[in-house]
């Protein structure tokens, strides 16, 4: 086979790490830099996260673009992405995995109370709260992709009463799946717990607003484990102040990092982390990849195709 030739762009990522895990599993692949590339090289692939817009113009040639982690929107929101071009997203199963323990985790701190022992602690507060059982507790899920999909049957498995919401119909086991705007309503208002595990579309920015917050039970917890900009902070602090959200607890944010005159930062009912519910790992997902390469290669259709009018 003569040479694979892959650009490549993260200003995360170690570049000799991720050539180093692809050319273990595919010899003939070489991997140039996106950013020395001056335009007329033919590329095979590009592997990127988060490139600048643009950065991939003039590469018309391109067989496929596979992105390095869960959220495609920078991607998708491109105009010059070249026509055409399929664009492959991460579905990995490390990332997935560590997406389900963050979910798991948080959700549990908010049935068994922990910011309130935890707070109680720093009082030096001796006294037993009753929570119920995980059978009596409604966890929504918002976001039904794989990851949404392998949060919810995580948090089955452990007794909650699940409900599913996704923009467009689907019908998953163990849970009720709601579906559009019309459904949101009646889905929203049932949670105890929500965890928002969305892609960022035109349809989803700013979803998690004071109106949709307005709509919930007094007292729900919130997690955002998805895209930042499907909340707005200055809602979601809102209704902190007016007691309608107990708690929140974000992996994402409006705008990365968050700034340091963030109210967010201070708040008691606050849990911030930055961005690290799920980490790609660059031995498993170089797996990934290499195989969507080798479906292409292949003349096969590749797997996890992301549909640029949808915007996932």
């Amino acid at each position: 086979m003569s040479e694979i030739k892959v650009a490549y762009y993260s200003e995360l990522d170690d570049q000799a790490q991720w050539e180093e895990m692809m050319g273990a599993l595919l010899p003939e692949l070489r991997v140039y830099p996106l950013t020395q590339l001056g335009g007329d090289e033919q590329m095979d692939f590009a592997v990127v996260w988060n490139p600048p817009p643009g950065a991939l113009a003039g590469l018309p040639g391109l067989r496929a673009i596979f992105n390095m982690g869960a959220g495609v929107d920078a991607l998708v929101g491109d105009a010059t992405l070249p026509k055409g071009v399929p664009i492959i997203r991460l579905v990995d199963e490390r990332l997935t995995q560590r997406m389900k323990e963050y979910a798991v985790l948080h959700v549990l701190r908010y049935h068994r109370l922990a910011p309130l022992y935890e707070d109680m602690q720093r009082k030096k507060q001796w006294r037993a709260v009753q929570t119920p059982v995980a059978q009596e507790r409604v966890v929504g899920v918002l976001g039904l992709g794989a990851i949404g999909a392998a949060c919810a049957e995580a948090l089955h498995t452990l007794g909650f009463r699940v409900l599913g919401w996704s923009r467009t119909a689907k019908q998953l086991p163990n849970m009720s799946c709601y579906s559009g705007m019309a459904q949101l309503p009646e889905f929203i208002r049932q949670l105890d717990i929500a965890l928002f595990v969305l892609p960022l579309t035109p349809h989803t920015d700013g979803l998690l607003n004071y109106e949709l917050i307005g709509q919930m039970k007094r007292g729900v917890c919130l997690i955002n484990i998805g895209r930042g900009r499907v909340q707005r902070e200055g809602d979601i602090l809102q209704g902190l102040a007016d007691g309608t959200i107990g708690g929140v607890t974000l992996d994402v944010f409006e705008h990365e990092p968050l700034a340091d005159d963030s109210p967010l930062w201070d708040h008691p009912a606050v849990t911030i982390t930055p961005h690290v519910a799920g980490i790609t790992d660059p031995q498993s997902a170089a797996r990934t990849i290499v195989d969507g390469m080798r479906e292409i290669l292949a003349g096969r259709v590749p797997s996890h195709l992301v549909d640029r009018t949808r915007g996932y």
